[in-house]
């Protein structure tokens, strides 16, 4: 099992997180979300176990890149509707994960196109971008 804590972002509480080393931690660029880390995020000293998450949602290649090397991303989570030639361009510089939104209907075959990405992250749909906590 590994243990994920997102939304992160006030410099003190992240420091914080970061002494119980949880395997990931992830930083929201999504402005649309409550938990965006905003334009002025300025990411504190992490152990090197932690892998740091970028979540994007339908962002444009060239600025998850910048975002990426400026924060010194390990991995993205993609939670939009990105396309497998995106996700398999982006996996060449970084670990990927991408989200599915599941319902009863979902067809989990649609993964298959995904091959390129690290894992698969099955999240409760709704109309909302991100976890519904469902």
């Amino acid at each position: 099992m590994k243990l994920k804590v997102c939304g992160m972002r006030e410099p003190d509480n992240i420091r914080e997180v970061a002494k119980l080393l949880p395997d990931f931690m992830g930083f929201i660029f999504y402005n649309g979300s409550k938990r965006y880390v905003g334009e002025r995020f300025e990411m504190p000293e992490l152990p090197s176990s932690i892998v740091k998450v970028g979540v994007f949602v339908n962002e444009a290649e060239s600025k998850v890149l910048e975002v990426v090397e400026r924060y010194e991303l390990d991995m993205l989570q993609l939670h939009g509707e990105e396309s497998p030639e995106l996700c398999e361009r982006l996996a060449k510089k970084v670990k990927v994960m991408k989200a599915f939104g599941v319902e009863e209907s979902f067809d989990f075959s649609a993964t298959a196109d995904y091959s390129s990405c690290s894992f698969f992250l099955f999240d409760t749909a709704s109309k909302q971008y991100g976890g519904t906590g469902k």
